[in-house]
């Protein structure tokens, strides 16, 4: 499943990566988990769960800085605690 618009920035509040460990199956995720989207080495977003669809490798997060809803894949991204 494509991403649309996906910002290949770093992430606007801090773009380093926290100490959290990678989240490798998105049914360990729930809602209100606080969550970083990485591709590769740096942090593209960083917010709340509001939703997983673990069947579909998708994530549906509010990003903090901006306070923008955003549907992200594990096709595109890899997920980390905060």
């Amino acid at each position: 499943m494509p991403t649309a618009c996906i910002n290949t920035e770093p992430c606007r509040t801090d773009p380093t990566p926290g100490t959290g460990s990678r989240i490798r199956s998105l049914r360990a995720l729930k809602r209100g988990d606080r969550i970083e989207a990485r591709m590769q080495a740096d942090v593209l977003y960083r917010g709340l769960v509001e939703e997983t669809a673990p069947g579909l490798g998708t994530v549906w997060m509010r990003d903090e800085a901006v306070d923008s809803r955003l549907a992200l894949s594990q096709d595109d991204f890899t997920f980390w605690t905060t």
